[in-house]
Order: C-alpha cells, then sequence, then structure tokens
C-alpha cells in the first residue's frame, strides 16, 4: 500500500508541471525555434487536444496490456517527450510534445483506476489528495521554469527537468513485483458486464468539462478582467496565482468537507453558489479574499469531478473505459469554454468574464447533481 501511494504521488507532480513549464519561456522557444505565433499556439495546446482524443485508445490498449505496463508506458512516454521539448530543433519540439501529451494522457486515464482498486475504502481521501497534487504540479511548472531559464541562459532544462523529475515514479513502479491491480478488481473474462448508460457518460463528460474549462478560463481570461477593473497587470497575476493556490487547499479539504456536510446536493450546489456569488458580486468582498474563496471552490470542484466516474463503477478496466470516455467528450468541450468567452468578449466587453465563470460554475453544480443521481 505504501509503495503504491508513493507512485501515486511521485506520478501526481510530475502530470501537469511538463504542459505549464512551456508557458514562462514561451518567447525564448518561439525565436530558438524559428516558428510564428500561430505555430507555438497550436504545439502548445497539443497535450490537451491529445487528452480529449487519444484518451479512449488507452481502454482499449487495456485489452492488450496489462495496467502496469500501459503505466510504465505512460511515463516512459511522459520522460522522452519531455527530454525531446527541449531541443533546439522545432520537429523534434513537436514531436516531444505530441509523445508527452500522450504519455501524460494514459496516466489521466489510468490514475482514478489505480486509486480505486489500490487504496480500497480509502480512495476518495486519496483522490483529493490526487486532485490536489495536480494543481500542485501545474503552479510547480510555472515557478521553476524561468528561474531555471535564467540559471542555465537556456531554456532546455526548464522543460528538460521534468524527464528527471519522472525518474522516481518510474523506479517506484519497478518495485510493486505484485502490481497495482488487485485480481478480484478485474470481471473474469466470461463475465458480462451491463454497457454505461448514454446518460450516464453525457452528465460526466459535461461535468468534467465543465470543470476544466473553468480551470482554463480563469487562467487566460480572469487577469485581463482584473487589469480592466483598474488592477495592475502584476497585481491581476498575482491574484490569479493566489486563486490556483487557494485551490490546492480546496481538493485536500473534500474529505473533511464530506464529513461535514454528507448530503451531496446541497454541498456541490452551495459551493457553485458561492463561488458564482463572488463573481456575480465581485465588490462584495476584497479582491484578496474573493480570489482566496473562489479557488478554494474551484479545488472543491476539481476533486468532486475526478471522484465522479470512480463513484459510478467498480473494477480497474471498466474504470479504464468509463474514464477513458469521459475525458475524451470532456476534455475536447472543455476546450469551448476560452473560445465561447472570447466571442462573448468579442461582442459585449472584457468585464462579462466573471459572468461567463459564474455561468460555468452553476451549471457544473447542476450537473455534478445530475451525474450523482445517473445510474
Amino acid at each position: 500500500m505504501s509503495r503504491i501511494l508513493l507512485l501515486v504521488l511521485a506520478t501526481a507532480i510530475v502530470m501537469r508541471a511538463p504542459i505549464n513549464a512551456l508557458g514562462p519561456v514561451a518567447q525564448d522557444v518561439i525565436e530558438t525555434l524559428g516558428i510564428g505565433y500561430s505555430a507555438y499556439g497550436f504545439v502548445a495546446a497539443l497535450p490537451i487536444f491529445l487528452f480529449g482524443l487519444a484518451s479512449p485508445v488507452v481502454s482499449r490498449l487495456l485489452r492488450h496490456f496489462s495496467g502496469e505496463r500501459l503505466f510504465l508506458a505512460g511515463l516512459l512516454l511522459l520522460i522522452l517527450g519531455a527530454w525531446g521539448r527541449g531541443a533546439h530543433d522545432a520537429i523534434l519540439f513537436t514531436a516531444g510534445t505530441v509523445v508527452m501529451g500522450f504519455g501524460i494522457t494514459q496516466l489521466n486515464v489510468l490514475m482514478p483506476a489505480v486509486i480505486k482498486t489500490g487504496f480500497g475504502g480509502r480512495w476518495p481521501a486519496m483522490m483529493s489528495a490526487y486532485a490536489a497534487l495536480i494543481g500542485v504540479s501545474g503552479a510547480a511548472g510555472v515557478a521553476l521554469s524561468t528561474p531555471l531559464a535564467l540559471a542555465t541562459g537556456d531554456y532546455s532544462m526548464s522543460l528538460r527537468i521534468w524527464s528527471f523529475a519522472a525518474l522516481p515514479a518510474l523506479m517506484l513502479l519497478f518495485t510493486l513485483r505484485g502490481g497495482f491491480v488487485p485480481p478480484e478488481a478485474a470481471p473474469a473474462p466470461e463475465e458480462k458486464r451491463p454497457a454505461f448508460s448514454p446518460w450516464l457518460v453525457a452528465t460526466l463528460v459535461v461535468l468534467t468539462g465543465l470543470q476544466a474549462a473553468l480551470n482554463s478560463t480563469m487562467s487566460l481570461w480572469l487577469p485581463a478582467a482584473f487589469t480592466a477593473r483598474g488592477l495592475s497587470s502584476s497585481e491581476a497575476g498575482t491574484l490569479v496565482t493566489i486563486l490556483l493556490l487557494a485551490s490546492i487547499a480546496g481538493s485536500f479539504a473534500v474529505p473533511m468537507l464530506t464529513k461535514l456536510f454528507p448530503r451531496f446536493t446541497p454541498r456541490v450546489l452551495t459551493t457553485s453558489a458561492v463561488f458564482a456569488g463572488l463573481f456575480l458580486l465581485p465588490d462584495v468582498l476584497p479582491p484578496l479574499l474573493t480570489v482566496l474563496a473562489a479557488g478554494f471552490a474551484q479545488g472543491i470542484f476539481v476533486a468532486e469531478s475526478f471522484a465522479m466516474p470512480a463513484k459510478k463503477t467498480e473494477g480497474f478496466e471498466r474504470l479504464v473505459s468509463l474514464s477513458g470516455r469521459v475525458q475524451c467528450g470532456g476534455y475536447l468541450l472543455a476546450g469551448v469554454g476560452p473560445f465561447l468567452t472570447g466571442a462573448v468578449v468579442d461582442a459585449l466587453s472584457i468585464e462579462t468574464v466573471p459572468t461567463m465563470l459564474a455561468l460555468f460554475a452553476l451549471l457544473w453544480g447542476l450537473f455534478a447533481v445530475l451525474a450523482e443521481r445517473a445510474r
């Protein structure tokens, strides 16, 4: 159990950092590779697109390979891809991005099943910790990127450092001689299991998409919205950073909140309503308290969204199958959020961003309830 715990922790910490590390050194990458902003934007977004497009492939691969082998392949692809992204060649940079993106996609799909089957009745608390570590990983990628580039005089180490950071997870995986999939977690080959209902899959897809759209829209649009309200660029960036850090605490707090407020529907509807109210009535609290409370609520959204597919099925293979379908549709849907917000901003003004975030949060609360009740 302890080795599986260490494996989950060591893997989670490298599942977003390699992606986020690119942003702070974007200009250096563009100038070194000699590519335009549009080409850079396309390549930078490739991992997210792969999260959606390649997720169903993982469940199909599980028919031919064990979960441990697919997990190993995911780590190896992440390591090789992150190293390739440090190259000063546009083709190698792009190839590394694709390889890394597919590796993280495999880990994305497998991790909920690893947690559910590996931690027994303690899996909800572990799922919350995993969601929080995803936030830590994303923040670490941004925080370390510029210092590493300045220290080495080049962006390569900012991106390649995550190849080395993934080695502990790789070594831990080799120590799990018995694997992490209990024999009872997989049904017998002849056992027929009912298919997932379309309604269940649809509600989970929308729930996942709304959570990811909230996160990306806050990162991409909220700084500009704060600036439009009279804050400086540095102040706006600081507030958004604090919001993202507060989301880590929100994810960790879900097990405690579940004990204090065991009824799911009132808990999630209250969380989404509070988040929405903070942005619909932005002057009620000082900006710092607003982002702290909103970030805490966003962390709850992430943890509850990650845990929902695991609540709905048993067995490693079935959970991987459901997770693959949900992440496929969810991440593709998530890409609509920033584009839709951009269209609304073009039609109206940047001041509509808080309203869009409030709308996403209220819809998330609605679909969380629908997903909880779906069968």
